[in-house]
């Protein structure tokens, strides 16, 4: 692909929602300062995790540097960590930037769902020494096992998701049948008349059992739609349950970080 239609690329997605930037040209945003270049990665950021969102007036470039590389990294840009890089990216080089920016914003959707599930799936970091302390370890084996059990629940949540589009065939299957139902009845009623004393009613016989057979059809579509809808539900409040565990022991690793003579406690407590 061309610089310039990369830069098109670009220029169009930041255009189009949820950033809706307003560029008029491939120049306009090509002359960008430095700053407003690394301003817009960073708002893009924010979409994929709201704890981006923060000012980066007053925050320190090497702090800066240091929260959002970490992310796209975690995220799966394969950013190389050199000095030479890290110079570009704090100075909004934009041999550095856009193609990062191309990466996120071509990549936007899937990364929203990698960005959620990195929130609870990044590896908790104990030191190894806390690692002799059988509480540490043990408190530190349920933190794995959540994990497991969240991406289970995940998982399932996303088949279900997948599936979800089933509940949607069944209603117009059901809408179907009500109408193929309401015509059959009257076809019934028409030849009734008809054959008032007419002592050959197999004709309506044959009417009739196809009138009960999709009368049946209906009720298992109808029952189907609801085993689905209860289903989904089921998987989604343990999705939840599992998630809200998590968030809290990733909390807890987080206050943890700030006082490591509180990582047990922290452990604990959230377990």
């Amino acid at each position: 692909m061309s610089i310039a239609a990369g830069l098109r690329e670009i220029v169009d997605r930041l255009n189009a929602p949820p950033l809706q930037m307003g560029f008029s040209s491939l120049v306009q945003f090509d002359e960008l300062p430095p700053f407003s270049l690394l301003s817009i990665v960073n708002r893009i950021l924010t979409i994929l995790d709201p704890k981006h969102n923060v000012d980066m007036e007053n925050e320190r470039v090497e702090a800066t540097y240091q929260r959002m590389v970490e992310f796209v990294t975690i995220l799966g840009y394969p950013s190389d960590h050199s000095q030479a890089f890290k110079e570009c990216f704090v100075n909004g080089d934009k041999r550095v930037l856009h193609p990062l920016l191309y990466w996120l914003l071509v990549n936007l959707p899937a990364l929203k769902e990698r960005a959620y599930l990195a929130r609870f799936l990044v590896n908790l970091e104990v030191p190894q020494d806390f690692m002799q302390d059988d509480n540490v370890a043990e408190m530190y084996g349920k933190y794995n096992e959540l994990q497991s059990t969240f991406k289970a629940t995940h998982s399932a949540l996303q088949q279900q998701r997948e599936t979800a589009t089933m509940p949607n065939e069944l209603k117009r299957d059901i809408q179907q049948l009500s109408v193929e139902k309401d015509q059959l009845m009257m076809k019934i009623r028409a030849f009734k008349q008809r054959t008032a004393g007419d002592a050959d009613f197999g004709t309506i016989l044959d009417v009739t059992s196809k009138l009960r057979h999709e009368q049946e059809e209906e009720a298992q579509l109808a029952d189907a739609y609801k085993q689905q809808r209860r289903q989904l539900e089921r998987v989604e409040h343990l999705h939840q349950a599992a998630s809200q565990r998590l968030q809290a022991m990733c909390q807890a690793r987080a206050d943890a970080e700030e006082n490591p003579e509180r990582m047990l406690e922290a452990l604990t407590a959230a377990v």
